[in-house]
């Protein structure tokens, strides 16, 4: 029964919603005699329409550098020299988001940013991955920030974990540099 509710509701808001908006736009107008500004309103609706489900659906394809470079200031990860954007993938569902991208860098930005992991005052050297941010067993109070930084056999990684207002994602970024490549790997997740 949920199935069904839901192929409904996909139906409703994915079809019916934009060709009934679509069809108000034009027939409105038509029937106050002016049907030339009701093409103009209908065209224009279905082209913000065919737009939403382009970006939506080929979201990924339109990620640029510029983008990469803002979620990473964000984490005060500056990059000084040109990179390459190798893969870029970005999953939601409801209640839930996951957004990946992969960028080869230079070295000089490779041993910058191991350098800022590294001199951290929480770096630490891990075995292997293991739970070791504290939010994950901690009660947390609203808009508290954690940081993490620390070394594996593969990677060095700088995590930041918010906590949100009630009813709100809290934002949870992992930084990944590899040890064997000049790769940085950025996730962005969202529960």
């Amino acid at each position: 029964m949920d199935d069904l509710i839901f192929s409904a509701l996909l139906i409703f808001v994915f079809v019916i919603l934009p060709l009934g908006v679509i069809f108000l736009f034009y027939f409105i107008p038509k029937k106050l005699d002016s049907p030339r500004t009701g093409k103009i309103l209908g065209i224009a609706a279905a082209l913000c329409f065919v737009y939403i489900l382009v970006i939506s659906v080929f979201g990924d394809a339109f990620f640029t550098a510029e983008q990469a470079t803002d979620m990473l200031a964000k984490q005060e990860i500056i990059l000084n020299d040109s990179f390459e954007i190798e893969n870029n993938n970005s999953t939601s569902a409801i209640g839930d988001s996951y957004h990946t991208f992969t960028l080869k860098i230079s070295g000089n930005d490779k041993l910058k940013i191991i350098k800022q992991i590294t001199e951290s005052s929480d770096f630490k050297v891990l075995d292997e991955l293991t739970d070791e941010l504290s939010y994950r067993n901690t009660e947390l109070s609203r808009n508290a920030k954690i940081t993490s930084n620390y070394e594996t056999k593969d990677s060095y990684v700088t995590e930041y974990f918010q906590a949100a207002d009630s009813g709100y994602t809290p934002t949870f970024r992992r930084i990944s540099i590899e040890k064997t490549e000049n790769k940085l790997i950025f996730e962005d997740i969202e529960e």
